[in-house]
């Protein structure tokens, strides 16, 4: 709604969640693409009770603007990854309900490469260690639960999203500490399939 690529990697990362019986969402603008923020919150609430959605009316409520470094994660020897929206990550051709801790440190470098690729060339690209990358970190515990969200797109075609939703918990106490900085990476910017539609959210906990 706020952008014309000619490619499609967007510069930006959404996710949206149920508040009661509102909708409460963030975009996340990444690279170049910064300077174009008080045009893109300008054109969103130029839409207050436009049609979307398949043809309903919305309304807008609020529109908070914020720019905002993060703080460094805490590294330790268990590391917990918490969903915030659906992931699916493959391995061999099918989801994985519980994926290895290198294939998410690798989905993080691929997600972050292909928007920086594009928006940020000053940072691209993010090369990791074969130390950090090859690194076994066994399950501990897991709560995890398999999602999946029929869609309609605008040309009315039916999309069957599927990801994982829960929390992982990750022995790291092998696990050299440049993941941190590589799942800080992959939480700026959303992993896996279907990122376009939101999935892929996540914040990573240190449980050491």
């Amino acid at each position: 709604m706020v952008f014309k690529e000619k490619q499609d990697i967007k510069p930006y990362s959404i996710l949206a969640f149920k508040a009661g019986d509102l909708i409460r969402g963030f975009i996340k603008v990444h690279g170049t693409k910064q300077r174009h923020v008080p045009e893109i919150v300008s054109r969103i609430n130029d839409h207050f009770c436009a049609l979307h959605f398949n043809g309903r009316e919305y309304e807008i409520e609020e529109i908070t603007v914020q720019r905002k470094e993060s703080e460094p994660l805490e590294w330790g020897s268990k590391m917990r990854i918490q969903s915030l929206s659906p992931i699916y990550l493959e391995k061999n051709e099918r989801m994985e309900i519980l994926p290895e801790f290198s294939h998410f440190l690798s989905a993080c470098i691929r997600a972050y490469n292909r928007i920086t690729k594009y928006y940020d060339r000053e940072v691209y690209p993010y090369r990791a260690s074969p130390e950090v990358l090859t690194a076994h970190a066994p399950i501990l515990d897991y709560d995890i639960k398999t999602v999946e969200i029929r869609h309609t797109s605008m040309a009315k075609r039916k999309i069957a999203l599927k990801g994982i939703s829960g929390s992982i918990l990750y022995d790291t106490s092998t696990v050299p500490a440049e993941a941190a900085q590589i799942l800080e990476i992959g939480s700026y910017v959303q992993i896996g399939k279907h990122t376009t539609y939101g999935f892929g959210g996540f914040m990573v906990k240190n449980e050491a």
